[in-house]
């Protein structure tokens, strides 16, 4: 292959370079992106696989860095851009969800605008410069500080069909129970609509596009990693990247989910945990008041299976308690 150049990284056929992308400077410092450049030895197809876009997901950021130790070059057919942490500032600091830099989401802010603050010229940049560059894209995710989540995929939708085949077909090399389309997912537990995402992409470039979700913040869950990893790796395959045949999974698109929130605020009490199967009619958590009592039991309206939970004891009106999903 040609030799592959973004910004000042240069990688010649059979060869990777690591640098990092500058995207401006705050009040004190320059704001970076870090990049690992794979130009592989043979033709083949360009994937970003992107980690760290919540500076909290470490597990999302584990999996990507295990990839970078893990592919050669010189057995490689096509390109790998490989970004570990996306949002510097938010794993920098230790903040969930959110950038100390402006108090903005970065998974809300793509496409991004180099007239905004940092996470818009951020998304821009990563997007125009790095993700843009690709035939395919995954983002890698998990639950942040306040979630644990169990393993599942996001694809992402388009309004051409051979692109959303081609993220269904990215989705199957991860073995998930159920996956979600992005459509399935625009909204939040509040109703309000989810713009700005990674998956932008695969509207804006017809790139297609899958974002595996598992872990819990703060925490480098290995189950959770591996889980991630083994998608990518087997995405890799599927592409005909890497050697070997890719392993491939059955799931459910789009389960019926029962989302529960808290009627009042108190104390959480969780009485399963993720990935767990339940029962219709089992209690699957309370809340209760500070002296104990009783405020809100939460049971299961059908068999299903734990897919997300609250990590946080305290509680407040209408925030999360944990997710359902419908596996049948």
């Amino acid at each position: 292959m040609a030799k592959i150049k973004i910004r000042d990284l240069e990688a010649e056929e059979g060869s990777k370079v690591f640098g990092f992308i500058d995207v401006d400077k705050t009040s004190t410092t320059m704001h970076r992106i870090p990049l690992a450049l794979f130009n592989g030895a043979n033709p083949g197809p360009k994937l970003c696989v992107l980690g760290g876009i919540h500076g909290l997901e470490y597990c999302s950021i584990e999996a990507v860095l295990r990839v970078i130790e893990k592919v050669n070059p010189k057995r490689l057919s096509g390109v790998l851009l490989a970004v570990p942490v996306a949002n510097q500032a938010s794993f920098e600091a230790r903040t969930a969800f959110i950038s100390p830099l402006d108090g903005l989401n970065l998974n809300r802010c793509f496409p991004g605008d180099l007239k905004g603050t940092m996470s818009y010229r951020v998304a821009h940049t990563l997007f125009s410069e790095v993700v843009s560059k690709a035939d395919y894209l995954i983002d890698c995710h998990g639950g942040d500080l306040n979630e644990d989540i169990y393993d599942f995929v996001i694809a992402g939708v388009s309004d051409k069909e051979e692109v959303n085949k081609a993220a269904m077909g990215m989705a199957d090399c991860f073995n998930t129970k159920y996956v979600k389309t992005e459509k399935a997912m625009s909204t939040d537990v509040t109703g309000a609509v989810i713009t700005g995402t990674t998956q932008m992409a695969t509207r804006i470039y017809g790139i297609p596009s899958v974002v595996p979700e598992s872990g819990r913040g703060g925490e480098v869950r290995e189950s959770s990693v591996k889980f991630i990893y083994d998608g990518i790796i087997n995405v890799m395959k599927y592409l005909g990247m890497i050697e070997g045949r890719a392993a491939r999974y059955k799931y459910v698109v789009d389960p019926e989910t029962f989302k529960f929130t808290a009627e009042k605020g108190g104390i959480f009490r969780s009485k399963v945990k993720v990935g767990e199967m339940v029962s219709a009619g089992d209690v699957v958590a309370e809340v209760v008041d500070l002296f104990g009592r009783p405020l809100q039991t939460v049971r299961a309206p059908a068999d299903s299976m734990v897919a997300l939970m609250r990590v946080f004891h305290a509680v407040n009106p209408g925030e999360t308690l944990l997710w359902l999903v419908k596996l049948e």
